[in-house]
């Protein structure tokens, strides 16, 4: 509808992807250094290990990382969860709704961080020799294995708090919390190693000291309302919140579930077959999946909380756009770090000290051909974020469990039965293939069932109950195209059956809305305006970057002759500061 709709009006205008562009870009550069921050924790561990002690401190490093990996995937289930659905009721302009989300995820988090650490002492024992079943690495990884637990409820907390601090407009904040907890980590592993000669065991207790200093910076910042997260005191009826927090967050959680699933079972067949070597060759390939998740990661944390406040607001040409972005630089970021992977091992491997002729030549076999994956996950993995926030969860969790284990598992038995150890690292990029093309297939079959939802292979929403009557992007600097866009409206109102006064009044109304946000932008700024027609009513959802302002503030009433004409002209006016964009919708009735 709003492709048809945009042909009537002047060509300069149309919808464009800028400010949601802008705002993605300001948002991607903090997210990629958010998780590299997290991302490289586990690299230069195992870095600094391999270096200052040796390989076999880096296997056990990755015969630790289920552990690390069960964190992430309950900060994941809950901050993420909990994050989207705040963000969504940002864009609804639910504020209440949001708070209670918030503190739901806080306290959750703490409660599973906690009983987590007391489960793990608990079954220490059995679950030391589960994952670590080499007689030469086990009173090491024991120590280790310890030391690790005492970070857990630290790291589920701060980590899932850290997922609102985006949707709050603060993405910088988590950069600054990640950054510091990984910085101090780092400068920890080589205190703790070499000051105080406490091995492997200082890697984890270097994790422990960084986020206790991270913790406290998000506290900090929190109480000195550095980051403006909606917060309300919980009630009894707020546990109803907890159900749909995991439900929205259990795609991305499973993931990272079956990622520690498989990285346990990939252990143990990389040692079954190779001994020592398999397990550092397997480790390197996870290491590469590290690093490439800092740019995945970026693209899906920079376009998130974008998208759940544009499907807040019903905008889902704007969410088309933002899909489509995240998309592409996914895409551009993968083949890059697939090529560096397949065509450098050797420049990979040697960052890990590792030069032993075996050791090596098996890293760079494992490396290369593992890295084939990267070709098609990231676009899965993206679409996936989408579907969480489009309420597709269950196609959601269904990618992320046969990503996860449910084909790798019995795909990597049976290749490495066949082919020996090389099975191992060929079995990942057929398992993306294989989820790459179901993806697709399954896309086209819902779009042909649901042609009144979705269109397209990409499950583009359509409109439901309103009628989109315009879509554009105008600039600040053009005064012309503005009374022109109001001409256009009022052209299209009276062409959607309202009377000749209805149609100026609500013509006017866009004109001095989009006068007054563009005296509040700078030079090179744009506004987004979607008009949607219902019954009674039509709603004129306006988008712009820069300060928070408020036509309903008594200064701006005071002082501005056109806000005063828009109260007289509209049945109501909202605001809503999101993320560093001005959003006003405003009522205007047609009967």
């Amino acid at each position: 509808m709003s492709e048809q709709i945009n042909k009537n009006v002047n060509a300069t205008s149309r919808r464009t992807d800028t400010v949601l562009r802008r705002k993605m870009i300001q948002y991607l550069i903090p997210a990629m250094l958010t998780t590299a921050a997290f991302s490289l924790s586990e690299f230069v561990d195992s870095m600094i290990l391999a270096n200052i002690l040796n390989s076999d401190a880096m296997a056990i490093i990755q015969l630790g990382s289920p552990v690390v990996l069960i964190c992430a995937t309950a900060y994941i289930l809950i901050g993420n969860g909990g994050s989207t659905l705040y963000s969504i009721c940002l864009g609804e302009r639910d504020i209440e709704k949001a708070g209670g989300y918030f503190g739901v995820s806080v306290v959750s988090s703490m409660i599973i961080g906690i009983v987590l650490t007391v489960l793990g002492f608990a079954f220490f024992e059995p679950l030391s020799h589960i994952m670590c079943k080499d007689p030469e690495l086990y009173d090491e990884f024991v120590v280790f294995f310890k030391a690790l637990l005492w970070s857990v409820p630290f790291l589920i907390i701060i980590m899932s708090t850290v997922c609102f601090l985006a949707p709050a407009g603060a993405p910088q904040l988590a950069t600054v919390v990640n950054v510091v907890a990984n910085v101090v980590n780092i400068a920890m592993d080589y205190i703790y190693i070499r000051v105080f000669d406490m091995g492997v065991e200082g890697a984890a207790y270097a994790t422990l000291t960084g986020y206790l200093i991270g913790g406290l910076i998000l506290i900090f910042a929190l109480f000195s309302k550095k980051a403006d997260i909606k917060r309300r005191k919980l009630t009894r009826e707020d546990r109803a919140l907890f159900p749909e927090i995991v439900k929205t967050g259990s795609p991305f959680s499973a993931t990272q579930l079956g990622y520690a699933i498989k990285i346990a079972f990939c252990n143990a067949i990389a040692a079954f077959h190779a001994g020592a070597a398999g397990v550092v060759g397997f480790s390197l390939c996870i290491q590469s999946l590290s690093i490439i998740s800092i740019f995945l990661a970026a693209v899906i944390e920079s376009a998130s909380p974008i998208l759940g406040m544009l499907h807040g607001q019903k905008d889902y040409r704007g969410e088309k756009m933002v899909l489509r972005r995240a998309l592409i630089l996914q895409s551009i970021l993968s083949f890059g770090c697939t090529v560096f992977f397949y065509f450098f091992p050797d420049v990979f491997a040697s960052f890990y000290d590792i030069d032993e002729p075996e050791r090596l030549m098996m890293a760079m076999s494992a490396v290369s051909t593992f890295s084939l994956i990267y070709l098609v996950r990231g676009f899965y993995i993206v679409f996936m974020k989408y579907l969480q926030i489009i309420g597709l969860k269950l196609y959601a969790l269904l990618i992320s469990v046969c990503d996860g284990f449910v084909i790798i598992i019995p795909l990597s038995l049976i290749m490495s039965h066949i082919t020996g150890i090389d099975g191992l690292w060929l079995s990942f990029p057929i398992n993306a293939a294989i989820v790459f093309v179901g993806c697709l297939i399954t896309n086209s079959i819902i779009a042909r069932r649901n042609k009144d939802k979705y269109t397209g292979i990409l499950l583009d929403l359509k409109p439901r109950n309103e009628k989109v009557l315009l879509d554009v992007t105008i600039m600040r600097s053009d005064d012309h195209n503005i009374s022109a866009l109001s001409e256009d409206f009022q052209r299209i109102c009276e062409e959607n059956g309202m009377d000749k006064k209805t149609s100026v009044h609500a013509s006017l109304l866009l004109e001095e809305m989009t006068v007054y946000l563009k005296d509040h932008i700078k030079k090179d700024g744009y506004v987004d305006i979607l008009v949607k027609g219902y019954d009674d009513y039509i709603s004129l959802d306006f988008r712009s970057t820069g300060a928070s302002i408020d036509p309903n503030d008594k200064s701006e009433n005071d002082f501005r002759e056109n806000i005063r004409l828009l109260k007289g002209l509209a049945r109501q006016i909202k605001c809503n500061y999101v993320m560093g964009m001005n959003n006003i919708s405003v009522e205007f009735a047609t009967v």
